[in-house]
């Protein structure tokens, strides 16, 4: 019953501390975290989903594969890591987007390094578990769980990137006046009205 109540207790408190480092940088005056408050929450959720259920594919120590209950049951941090990358992925490039020309640091510089790494290393990462998950479904051995090795670390590292990526996107956004100025410009002037 304790227990019961404490995995209660995590479930409810989980998503605020996944998202609240979001939710701090969009509250801030850095253009592009600002600008980008409806996605950071989001972003960050699934990169902790994706990290936190990478983490536990390595744990788990070969569970999570294979035809038996128990690896069924074991399977779920191999899920919630697939389905935290989609989020972050998808939450990066929707926010990307919408940003448009105040997300250049996503595109130019240190940051989109930093960005296009960390979709490689977690589309590859998740593209690599799912295929473990499959192949570890026909069968057991040492290639399933290196395969869940390499992809769970992938999705770590790929997690880790895109947090150094929003850092440094702040960072250069924060420096040029392009990017402070013109967006304060815009909301005071009306758009057709002389400057």
């Amino acid at each position: 019953r304790v227990a019961g109540v404490g995995h209660l207790a995590t479930a409810g408190l989980a998503p605020a501390l996944a998202t609240y480092t979001g939710v701090l940088l969009a509250d801030t005056a850095v253009p592009v975290w600002h600008e980008a408050h409806r996605e950071l929450p989001f972003l960050f959720a699934g990169g902790a989903a994706a990290s936190g259920g990478a983490l536990g594919v390595l744990l788990a120590g070969g569970a999570g594969v294979g035809p038996d209950p128990l690896s069924r049951r074991a399977a779920s941090p191999r899920r919630l890591a697939l389905a935290g990358s989609i989020l972050e992925m998808g939450a990066g490039e929707v926010m990307r987007r919408r940003l448009g020309e105040l997300g250049e640091p996503y595109r130019n510089g240190v940051a989109a390094i930093l960005s296009r790494a960390s979709n490689v290393a977690t589309l590859a990462g998740g593209v690599a578990l799912a295929g473990a998950g499959l192949l570890g479904a026909r069968t057991r051995g040492r290639a399933v769980r290196r395969l869940d090795v390499g992809a769970s670390a992938a999705i770590l590292v790929g997690a880790a990137l895109e947090r150094f990526a929003i850092f440094h996107a702040g960072r250069q956004s924060a420096s040029d006046p392009k990017y402070v100025v013109g967006p304060q410009r815009r909301r005071l002037v009306p758009s057709g009205a002389p400057a």
